[in-house]
């Protein structure tokens, strides 16, 4: 299930701006179930290359990041680059809350 959340990451950190480069060596590292490195691969490329996210994907990330046990440490760095802009279409934010709805939050 986690790997579902992070393709969802990976897929809308791309449309984000996150190169072709980064977002194929990210996906390398889902395919092969290194989910954490997955993870760390995209949210540090996003935060070098300082594009920025919405509240919601900073909440997926949060979300994420819950569900593998990553201390808050190892993400919170992402608040910064949140903008209150929205730079999703609608499909995208719909995909996006419909998996926080359905990413539990323990």
């Amino acid at each position: 299930m986690i790997a579902k959340y992070i393709l969802v990451l990976l897929d809308t950190a791309k449309f984000l701006g996150l190169c072709e480069a980064d977002y194929n060596n990210a996906k390398s590292f889902l395919d092969e179930r290194e989910f954490g490195l997955a993870f760390d691969a995209a949210i540090t490329q996003l935060y070098e290359y300082e594009i920025m996210i919405d509240q919601d994907f900073y909440n997926l990330i949060e979300g994420i990041a819950k569900r593998m046990a990553i201390s808050e440490d190892g993400y919170s760095f992402m608040k910064e680059l949140v903008s209150a802009e929205n730079k999703l279409p609608k499909q995208v934010k719909d995909k996006l809350v419909a998996t926080l709805k359905s990413l539990k939050f323990d």
